[in-house]
């Protein structure tokens, strides 16, 4: 399928040619030196060579909430594009304020965060007509010493995602029919985006800033595609609002009509006229008139579309575009798949603007991008030692790999634009930095470099192919192997590294999986997969292969992707189990997911077994390796959970009816979760706390039978190890944000004598009965989900009935801490990106508990739980969870399989589907609005299930690698409390510098998460911390 662009880093890099030429031609200037520099005014100096960064640049001094900078004034040209980067330190503990840099007209400003430096750059188009302008770096309100270093400006170009010859930048969207764009006021292109027309207003960090007489044009057209109707939003700050705003719209840019006067700060929004459709584009101007100065932080567009669906996200990077011949014109159509170690084009389109035909040659390469290379550092280092002349240096620079071979030739005639596939082949690694340069032919030979573009960008996550170990040589096989927190793309090469065997390490009582990957030349027919059992070395403990479970890794159609992370690709999720021999086809990764369950009376130590691989003519042999560590992890997880299970969902897709299939089908998902330490927020769902209300005695009371569910509950806690589970309160009322009903028993409405009544006693007796079996502890009641403000009387009113009448049942909301809602909640449970963690240390010492929750929000750049994310998500998000001192996770659902909503007469294949549709919320039938791929689908039905089977199917669940990732984590969290445990017990037995080294690994490096938004996508860190903790185990366990 074709890619999704998905940049974890969009950016341009280092000139390919002159270091001193700006305006013009385009390339890179270093600012510092290139053009003179005044103080406004205040304090400031300019910074030599041999600053602490060892760059030059500038300092000012803030005093007294004043303004200053240093200015300097730069040429550009008409309406080019441009990207500003520099460094900035602030030299005290940062408090308010921002810096502000780049041309008055076109400010950003960046906030201040915290001491030490930042690097930061950013894209802005130069006003129509260019000419001189006034740069600023400097400070606003600070208070503060800020040292700025090393701007550079480099002309750049857009280069947008392209899909079926349609053309769509950042900030615009397809999705049916429906087309939306969002103006990205705020991301790497500020002023910039790929509908914009032409413009006279200025803009400041996030909004345009329109003065009386200018204004912003935006043009909507999409390739000839015909737009049959359209909708506007736009939104005015209350900041230095002054006057109106005058919204006028055409069909040609030329005859405008008014739609709209808006004369107050807010969002407003309109149907824009149906007389101006069908159109192919539609103009829309954003015009200030006599008196006032507005600014705009919000535009947006959508318009219905003729033609097929389809669903298509907009991407926007920003390349270097340098030419030293005023003939020659190159624009970068499409950098290719960016798929590493494999082959692939970069598309250009070669103008020639002179007056005689030439034959153009291009070439591409690329190089991994070393560690701690930074932007603006390598590019100053870079602009010193090229200088002027580089731009004589011939083809074949080595560091590029641009080999004489992969050149792609074009004769251009005067006047003509052609396009030109230059071959690029990715360097394997997972941070690259591609060049493409270009000459004119002369004499039969390659001249001089006339044209070069340079960009460096992180290869999204789900291509990286700088991990795992080729096994031995397997003929027309070929055989590699890696860890188990890797998503593994069909089409990425096996490693160059080399191995003997698949290793695993774990703990008695623990499941530890492997991937093993096969990449057949050709078709690899009747594969069968058996495990041996594994055998310790020198010494006569067995684990028996009924332990070892080797899983097939299934593929996804993600036609969707999520958000920026996902791509439109095959993504690796299902772990059905191996029945019965298959057939790989051929240039295709197939991995295998190798499952060891470590018994908890396993002798600690190395084990050694092999895999067994058999299919028509071939045939192989897989070591494994297993450490087993010297401890146990206990029966009951540390971390407590609490996930929805579906039964309704998992009896239809199974197609069960009687009681006793049900029970059957149920026992094996309850297994599941159990083997993955999870608890669901209904252990009992055939079982039951049976309340009968009696309103005609006097007084009106319940009476409440707990026979069944106390054989129910006893077996969830004995068998499958619940930690927590919901407490339904029947007559309490409930809701979410959406809809909420109030409290009501047996016709008797909430606040009547009779309900008070009714509802004291059911509650007072399920409060004194779960104390007496010892389970109270481990209950909830969770009635109310993701209130808004407008429901937080209504929660609060119920949250203390229960209160009042059983004051020993948790009160548990999905909402962070609110002042409406103190002393109301005693277990916050907010969304994870709204956890405060100095709000919930307040609360904490009031006694109230913590746990959070994901869904479909929140999406990049945090820990997440979809399809198209990295491996990584679910567990660094239990590393985070030990982090902030959180003891629970919730997760809605975990069998959401279909979508009444999107699907109201058939059920979804969620193997062939992996998107997640919403249901419910007042939306039509039929409407397919996306939550995100596996949202709520952690288990699958089993492939005879898979969409609904006509006669019953009693199989268990099938796994995925989500699943398994929750699991990864929560035994990770159980190795940081046996750590901490031990080293309570033992850490005085060890000397002062190896307690202190031992106390260390209970932090959670910031190569795992440095924050909530900045974490790992590589399992490596995560591996080797892990070691060290078992080990650290081993050592005070060994402690006498």
């Amino acid at each position: 399928m074709r890619k999704r662009w998905a940049w974890s880093v969009v950016l341009c890099v280092f000139a390919g040619a002159s270091a001193v030429v700006y305006g013009g031609q385009g390339g890179a200037v270093a600012l510092s030196t290139a053009v003179e520099w005044q103080l406004s005014g205040g304090q400031g100096e300019r910074l030599p060579l041999s600053n602490q960064e060892g760059l030059p640049g500038f300092r000012v001094i803030g005093q007294n909430d004043d303004t200053n900078f240093w200015q300097a004034q730069v040429p550009l040209d008409s309406r080019r594009l441009y990207r500003l980067d520099f460094l900035y330190v602030w030299r005290t503990d940062p408090v308010d304020g921002v810096v502000i840099s780049g041309p008055a007209r076109f400010n950003r400003d960046f906030p201040c965060k915290t001491a030490g430096m930042q690097e930061v750059g950013y894209v802005f188009m130069a006003p129509p007509g260019g000419g001189d302008q006034t740069f600023r770096l400097g400070q606003w309100r600070t208070n503060n010493m800020v040292d700025m270093a090393n701007p550079i400006l480099t002309t750049v170009q857009a280069v947008h995602a392209r899909q079926e010859g349609l053309e769509l930048g950042e900030g615009e969207e397809i999705n049916g029919s429906t087309y939306h764009f969002n103006a990205p006021l705020s991301g790497l292109g500020s002023n910039y985006s790929r509908p914009l027309g032409t413009f006279t207003a200025s803009f400041n960090t996030d909004r345009w800033v329109i003065a009386e007489g200018e204004s912003v044009i935006y043009v909507h057209e999409l390739a000839g595609v015909q737009q049959k109707s359209g909708k506007l939003e736009v939104g005015l700050s209350e900041a230095a609002h002054k006057g109106r705003l005058v919204i006028e719209v055409s069909k040609d840019g030329m005859a405008w009509r008014e739609l709209a006067i808006v004369d107050k700060p807010g969002k407003v929004d309109g149907d824009l006229p149906a007389d101006l459709f069908p159109s192919r584009q539609v103009y829309v101007r954003l015009r200030a008139p006599d008196g006032a100065s507005l600014q705009l932080n919000n535009y947006q567009y959508w318009a219905v579309l003729d033609g097929p669906e389809r669903v298509f996200r907009g991407e926007t990077m920003y390349v270097e575009d340098r030419s030293d011949d005023p003939n020659v014109g190159v624009r970068v159509l499409d950098p290719g798949l960016l798929r590493p170690a494999e082959q692939d084009n970069v598309t250009i389109e070669v103008t020639n603007h002179g007056t005689a035909a030439f034959t153009f040659l291009a070439r591409a390469g690329s190089r991994a991008t070393e560690s701690g290379e930074g932007y603006s550092i390598h590019r100053q280092d870079t602009l010193l030692a090229m200088g002027a002349n580089d731009k004589q240096v011939s083809f074949g620079r080595e560091a590029f790999g641009l080999d004489a071979s992969e050149t792609a030739k074009v004769k251009v005639a005067p006047g003509n634009i052609v396009k030109l596939q230059v071959p690029l082949r990715l360097a394997e690694a997972s941070r690259l930095t591609t060049r493409v340069e270009g000459c004119i032919e002369r004499d039969g030979k390659p001249g001089p470099v006339v044209f070069s573009v340079d960009w460096r960008f992180e290869v999204p996550f789900f291509y990286a192919a700088d991990y795992g170990e080729r096994l031995a040589a397997a003929e027309g096989v070929r055989l590699w192997w890696c860890d188990a927190t890797r998503k593994i793309s069909r089409s990425r090469p096996a490693p160059t590294t080399t191995g003997q065997a698949i290793r695993i390490s774990a703990a008695r009582n623990e499941f530890e999986a492997a991937q093993l990957v096969l990449r057949p030349e050709k078709d690899l027919e009747n594969l069968t997969v058996s495990a041996g059992e594994l055998s310790q070395r020198g010494g006569s403990g067995r684990i028996g292969a009924d332990r070892v479970e080797v899983l097939r890794v299934h593929y996804h159609a993600v036609h969707s992707p999520t958000d920026k992370l996902g791509v439109t690709d095959d993504w690796p999720d299902a772990l059905p189990p191996l029945a019965g021999p298959i057939t790989l086809p051929a240039g295709a990764n197939q991995p295998l997911w190798v499952l060891v369950h470590v018994p908890a009376d396993a002798p600690p130590g190395e084990y050694t077994g092999e895999i067994r691989l058999q299919a028509a003519g071939w045939q192989a042999k897989v070591p494994v390796h297993l450490r087993v560590w010297g401890f146990t992890l206990p029966k009951d997880p540390f971390t407590h959970s609490a996930f929805g299970l579906g039964t309704g969902m998992i009896n239809r897709y199974h197609g069960v009816t009687s009681e006793t299939d049900k029970r059957e089908v149920f026992a094996k998902y309850m297994r599941s979760f159990a083997d993955h330490r999870i608890s669901p927020y209904h252990p009992t769902p055939y079982d039951g706390i049976e309340i009968k209300f009696v309103a005609d005695e006097d007084p009106p009371h319940a009476e409440v039978n707990f026979e069944r569910f106390d054989a129910a509950m006893q077996r969830a806690t004995d068998e499958w190890n619940i930690t927590s589970f919901m407490v339904p309160i029947v007559g309490m009322g409930g809701g979410t944000f959406h809809a909420r009903h109030a409290g009501e028993i047996v016709g008797f409405k909430a606040e009547t004598p009779q309900y008070e009544a009714m509802f004291a006693s059911a509650v007072s007796q399920i409060e004194q009965h779960l104390k007496a079996k010892g389970w109270l502890d481990k209950a909830y009641v969770y009635w109310f989900d993701e209130p808004d403000p407008k429901d937080y009387d209504f929660v609060r009113e119920g949250m203390e009935r229960l209160k009042k009448h059983a004051p020993g049942l948790r009160r548990m909301l999905t909402e962070e801490p609110v002042e409406p809602l103190f002393w109301a909640v005693d277990l916050w449970c907010p969304l994870s990106s709204h956890y405060d963690p100095r709000v919930a240390g307040r609360r904490r010492a009031n006694g109230e508990q913590f746990w959070w929750y994901v869904c479909t929000g929140p999406k990049a750049p945090y820990c997440t739980l979809f399809i198209d994310h990295p491996a990584t998500d679910l567990r660094v998000w239990l590393w985070q969870t030990w982090q902030r001192k959180i003891e629970g996770i919730l997760i809605w659902e975990s069998v959401y399989w279909t979508s009444g909503t999107a699907f109201p007469d058939s059920l979804q294949n969620p193997y062939a589907d992996p998107m997640a549709y919403q249901v419910g919320y007042g939306l039509e039938k039929g409407a397919k609005r996306h939550w995100g791929n596996g949202d709520g689908r952690f288990l699958y039905p089993p492939e005879a299930a898979a969409a609904g089977a006509a006669s019953p199917v009693l199989d268990g669940p099938v796994s995925s690698i989500r699943w398994e990732m929750l699991r990864e984590g929560i035994e990770d969290v159980d190795y940081l409390h046996l750590l901490k445990a031990a080293l309570a017990e033992k850490g005085a037995k060890l000397d002062t510098e190896a307690r202190k080294t031992a106390e260390r690994l209970l932090d959670v490096p910031p190569e795992i998460t440095a924050s909530m938004t900045e974490y790992t996508s590589d399992s490596r860190p995560i591996y080797e911390r892990r070691q060290q903790i078992a080990e650290t185990i081993e050592l005070l366990m060994a402690q006498e």
